[in-house]
């Protein structure tokens, strides 16, 4: 279930990497990535299919966690699991606006509250990506070690990202 749960969670955060970069250059430009054009509505609810994937995945591998009673977790790995969980929800929640704000089910009342969901569910999912980058190096069989890699890609993106959005809203 981990593994399965490490290799949805990396096709989704390569979705989501397209995702934004492909709606940055619409926002920003008006152009659009002629071959993601068509299947971008695809695209964008696969990223949500995935997500529901991998919260189920997710409550499940820490269910068997937490619950194991060979290894029990440690207090220091049942706060990681805690703050894994509150970054998902704080994401989740962000993304279920942003997917609501787009298909109209949410008022925006301003442009500032689209710029500003669009700017939280960003800092939001660099902020569970980083706090998850060494269990998903774990669960798809990379070396842990590489987690600090990652997460610096992770910051790196997160803020390239938030500043191009901040950008293209000015």
């Amino acid at each position: 279930m981990r593994k399965t749960n490490g290799f949805i969670s990396l096709a989704l955060a390569a979705l989501l990497v397209v995702h934004v970069a492909h709606n940055l250059a619409r926002l920003g430009t008006g152009a659009t990535i002629e071959v993601l054009q068509s299947p971008f509505p695809t695209l964008a609810w696969t990223c949500v299919v995935l997500s529901i994937l991998h919260i189920g995945l997710s409550g499940g591998t820490s269910a068997t966690m937490l619950n194991d009673t060979e290894r029990p977790p440690s207090p220091r790995k049942k706060r990681h699991l805690v703050l894994k969980w509150a970054t998902g929800i704080v994401l989740a929640l962000s993304a279920g606006l942003h997917v609501g704000h787009v298909m109209g089910f949410v008022a925006s009342g301003s442009a500032n509250f689209f710029w500003g969901s669009l700017l939280a569910t960003l800092v939001f999912l660099g902020m569970h990506m980083y706090t998850g980058a060494r269990s998903l190096l774990k669960d798809i069989g990379l070396p842990t070690p590489w987690k600090t890699a990652v997460r610096v890609v992770v910051v790196v993106c997160t803020f390239a990202a938030c500043a191009a959005l901040l950008a293209v809203a000015a």
